[in-house]
């Protein structure tokens, strides 16, 4: 077991920050092409992308320096919603993002206005 372990570490140090490059550089691909696919489906009227597309909007990522754009995460989220059989579930999905990441009255204005345009262009 001693022999194990210090293969282990001798690896680590001297393969371990290949190795986790390696795996950034894959996670970055899955990404990358996770939100190609999904940008395809929201655009073709498919509820499950749109509502990814509001949350990967909505979010940011403070590792890699995006900053969250409500505007187009509501605006996604509004026509993932719209879609749904309940009357009201566009207006508790706004209030529910309003609350949770302090959404301001401009964005959800825009955010609507945006998405009356893109069933417009549809």
């Amino acid at each position: 077991m001693y022999g194990h372990s210090l293969y282990l570490k001798f690896y680590m140090e001297n393969y371990g920050k290949t190795i986790t490059e390696s795996l950034k550089r894959q996670e970055a691909r899955v990404e990358e092409e996770t939100l190609k696919w999904m940008t395809k489906s929201a655009n073709q009227g498919y509820a499950g992308g749109q509502s990814y597309l509001g949350g990967y909007f909505m979010e940011g990522d403070d590792a890699k320096n995006r900053q969250p754009d409500y505007v187009l995460g509501l605006m996604w989220t509004i026509l993932a919603e719209s879609q749904r059989s309940e009357k009201d579930s566009v207006e508790s999905a706004i209030e529910e993002l309003r609350y949770n990441f302090k959404v301001s009255d401009e964005e959800i204005k825009k955010a609507k206005t945006l998405a009356r345009a893109w069933h417009v262009a549809k």
